[in-house]
């Protein structure tokens, strides 16, 4: 069971180091929220700093790169290529196995 929680622990860490490395990609908005999540987490010590990075990067997983991976057209980034159905599914499994499940 502990291998289990570190491999998750390391995982979720490696992803956040990745989201946070590209966050000036994001739009300034999304950045200014994770930010305040994640001082708020630290401030009220409801969270250690290892949960309140899990939980930002779950934040930005969940509510922008899973749904743009999964249908790029409203986020600009597909907008002269047309995505086949089976492309749209092998999209929907690359951003299930991004979200872990």
């Amino acid at each position: 069971m502990s291998v289990r929680i570190a491999f998750y622990f390391s995982k979720t860490c490696l992803c956040f180091l990745c989201v946070q490395s590209s966050m000036y990609c994001f739009p300034p908005s999304l950045a200014w929220i994770v930010s305040q999540l994640y001082h708020s987490l630290i401030k009220s010590q409801a969270a250690t700093a290892e949960q309140a990075r899990a939980i930002c990067a779950d934040l930005v997983l969940a509510s922008f790169i899973c749904p743009a991976v999964c249908d790029p057209e409203p986020y600009g980034i597909t907008s002269d290529a047309p995505i086949s159905y089976i492309a749209r599914h092998n999209l929907m499994q690359v951003s299930a196995a991004q979200w872990g499940q």
